[in-house]
């Protein structure tokens, strides 16, 4: 998530709190016996197509990482590159059995 949306970010406390809650007025195992199994796949994700607009002399000048971003693609456009078209997106997840259960996502 990107920009000022404190809205969001606020529900998503809430739901973790809400969660967090439930989690400790049920019955809670001291600790997972089961051995550890992790595993991991990547997927690939495409990504959206663009368009140049404009004449190319604009480049944004904040700081944020969306406009950092933007420069180092508007970089690659001005050296003839290709934009990439899709990215991995690796996933790990371990697992205790049936007691415990994680998972691990970049970003």
């Amino acid at each position: 998530m990107t920009g000022d949306k404190v809205d969001v970010a606020r529900g998503q406390g809430a739901e973790i709190a809400g969660e967090v809650r439930r989690l400790l007025e049920s019955f809670l195992r001291a600790r997972a016996t089961a051995r550890l199994r992790p595993a991991r796949a990547c997927s690939n994700c495409r990504l959206p197509s663009c368009r140049r607009a404009g004449n190319g002399r604009s480049r944004p000048k904040r700081t944020a990482p969306s406009a950092i971003h933007a420069r180092v693609n508007l970089a690659r456009l001005d050296r003839g590159e290709n934009l990439r078209a899709k990215i991995d997106y690796p996933v790990q997840t371990w697992t205790f059995g049936n007691s415990l259960a994680m998972v691990f996502l970049p970003g």
